[in-house]
């Protein structure tokens, strides 16, 4: 690409040495941004318990190549 100024007085006119530039790939975007990601339905833990039980309720439509996973904190 290339751009350059171009000056008029009357019918004169001059224009400058173009600027040139090349102009770089897009910015990748996020295709989760506006995906409302919904909080998971636990069964309450008790004392002993050696795992976590419950589901979760996916939006759809879920956009392409987006993947879930659990994950325990305490």
């Amino acid at each position: 690409m290339a751009v350059h100024i171009k000056a008029v007085n009357g019918t004169f006119s001059k224009e400058s040495t173009p600027a040139t530039m090349t102009v770089a790939d897009a910015l990748p975007t996020n295709p989760i941004e506006n995906y409302d990601v919904p909080a998971p339905l636990v069964i309450p833990a008790v004392e002993d318990d050696k795992s976590v039980k419950g589901h979760v309720n996916l939006a759809t439509p879920i956009p392409a190549n987006t993947t879930f996973k659990a994950l325990v904190t305490y």
